[in-house]
């Protein structure tokens, strides 16, 4: 699980297809972000982190990796 974005969404009051929306991804590619069930890849990393003016990055996704 991506806590991190998780609470990005949260905190800004986005869906996962508002956010989806706003990086050219479908919504079920940001769930499975948020759940953990899947990472970005590297071509899509660069607009998560400028959709969040920096707060998700990919360290993001690796944290959370290895707290499991």
């Amino acid at each position: 699980m991506c806590k991190d974005l998780k609470q990005y969404l949260e905190d800004n009051g986005l869906s996962q297809r508002e956010f989806g929306e706003r990086i050219d991804v479908a919504q079920s590619v940001v769930s499975r972000w948020v759940t953990g069930v899947a990472l970005p890849d590297w071509s899509t990393l660069p607009r998560i982190i400028r959709a969040t003016d920096g707060r998700i990055d990919g360290n993001s996704f690796v944290k959370d990796l290895m707290d499991d």
